[in-house]
């Protein structure tokens, strides 16, 4: 490894912050690093009444979601957000993004609280 390789990889790791991950991938004679970064997420579920009368039914809608900054302060804020009972539920999850290519790993969910969907199988 390069000594310019070995500077930005520490560079990114120790100076970065946590977010940043790097992974190295050799194309040809050069080295990109690609990162992902690690998103803390409370999402926010309320009913909604759908149809009328004897069709109506209560339907389980996203509200308000908001980014943290750490694991804890997510579950923090969902246990708030949750005590306030303006929601009929709260989810806390990360999730890893490949900020590259766009994508998104499945939510690693940090608290479950209330009326939330079910977890798809």
């Amino acid at each position: 490894m390069k000594f310019a390789q070995f500077f930005l990889i520490f560079h990114l790791l120790i100076i970065g912050g946590s977010e940043t991950i790097p992974l190295l991938t050799n194309h040809g004679e050069r080295t990109v690093i690609m990162s992902t970064t690690t998103r803390f997420i409370c999402q926010a579920y309320g009913r909604e009444e759908r149809g009328k009368g004897k069709a109506s039914r209560s339907v389980l809608v996203k509200t308000t979601a908001v980014e943290c900054k750490s694991a804890p302060e997510a579950e923090e804020r969902a246990r708030k957000m949750f005590d306030r009972g303006s929601h009929a539920g709260i989810d806390a999850f990360s999730v890893e993004i490949d900020i590259e290519l766009g994508d998104y790993s499945d939510p690693n969910f940090l608290v479950r609280l209330g009326d939330v969907p079910p977890l798809e199988a």
